[in-house]
């Protein structure tokens, strides 16, 4: 009869043990494997999707994003809440990591509820409840039972009826992402020991990542409360000719969240320092290259990606970014899965029972 698993993971303080239940063990096993999976599953069936959904309709959007104003919304925000919980609920192996797969979840919450293209979105509304009010009052122009049936009508949805479900949503939202932060410092220090113990370089990242984000909802809500109900836009910031929404600037700090994530694995003894909580349990050499020239094709290639898709393919430029950052992504998560299972299966077999 096999006994009780013991894991290297202290209680108190670490090179201490525990005990774990063989069966509470693999179903931990079983519970992280999904969870990284369904990180890789969810990204593959809006690709998936929006594939098929160009197939029928003869071409792409312009960007993933775009789809948010046609019949693939419920798919894409559906999608982006739940990556965004995988995010925020997959704990990290180094520290570093975990607090940017906290940040990429967090934007990309915004990302989901926020639009793209919101000051069309409205002026649309606007312009429907507009073009029905006319109508309402052009009885002598209209059939006899039409205006009956126009008094009764009522859009389904109008300006300010989305404008302050924005206002609700993303408050609550706020605040539910306020708890998990206090519940996060009360219950960890890695945060604090990151920031306190973890040298130089992943100091600047978490005080970038702080001002990023009171920054970006500080904008945010500032243009979300600045202004009437029906005539909220989120505009964000212009800089020379581009222009750069709330949602736009929500998927670049995803973005930039999500490359930290795969540095922390291509440097995995500097994501280690200041970690009292994990050793360097890094991939082999040759995969640790791989996670390098990963991480720079997500950074600095993605400026090359960029100017080669506006020179060949302007309209989908973004679209082909988007894409790009994703199956960059997509790949470094999955060998880091493969090998992540690979390493509790090898630290199942050689653990010590007891019979």
């Amino acid at each position: 009869m096999q006994g009780p698993l013991q894991d290297e993971v202290a209680p108190d303080q670490p090179g201490a043990t525990i005990t774990v239940a063989r069966r509470d063990y693999d179903d931990l096993l079983i519970t992280y494997s999904f969870l990284r999976w369904m990180m890789i599953g969810l990204p593959f069936l809006l690709f998936l999707v929006t594939a098929w959904y160009a197939r029928e309709t003869g071409g792409f959007e312009s960007s993933i994003s775009a789809y948010y104003g046609g019949p693939m919304r419920d798919v894409f925000v559906a999608v982006i809440i739940a990556t965004a919980a995988c995010m925020v609920t997959y704990r990290g192996w180094f520290a570093v990591e975990d607090f940017a797969l906290n940040s990429a979840g967090f934007f990309a919450v915004f990302v989901a509820l926020v639009p793209a293209e919101l000051d069309t979105i409205m002026r649309d509304l606007r312009n429907r409840e507009a073009a029905l009010a006319v109508a309402l009052r052009s009885d002598g122009d209209l059939p006899d039972e039409l205006p009956t049936a126009l008094r009764d009508a009522e859009p389904a949805l109008t300006a300010e009826g989305y404008g302050l479900s924005l206002r609700i949503t993303l408050t609550v939202v706020l605040l539910f992402c306020a708890v998990l932060l206090i519940r996060e410092l009360i219950r960890s220090r890695r945060t604090v020991n990151l920031l306190v113990r973890g040298g130089r370089g992943k100091r600047v990242i978490v005080l970038c990542t702080a001002a990023a984000v009171i920054f970006f909802v500080t904008l945010a809500y500032s243009q979300l409360l600045s202004v009437a109900v029906d005539r909220v836009t989120l505009p964000g910031l212009s800089l020379n000719s581009y222009r750069f929404d709330v949602h736009t600037i929500a998927a670049i700090f995803m973005i930039a969240s999500l490359i930290v994530v795969v540095f922390s694995h291509g440097w995995p003894n500097i994501a280690a320092e200041g970690d009292p909580e994990r050793t360097v349990q890094a991939a082999d050499r040759t995969l640790r290259h791989f996670y390098k020239i990963l991480a720079g094709l997500m950074s600095v290639g993605s400026i090359a990606v960029f100017f080669l898709a506006s020179k060949y393919d302007a309209e989908h430029r973004v679209l082909i970014l988007e894409w790009y950052e994703i199956v960059l992504f997509c790949c470094f998560w999955s060998l880091e899965t493969i090998r992540w299972i690979k390493y509790l299966r090898g630290a199942e077999s050689t653990t010590p029972t007891t019979t």
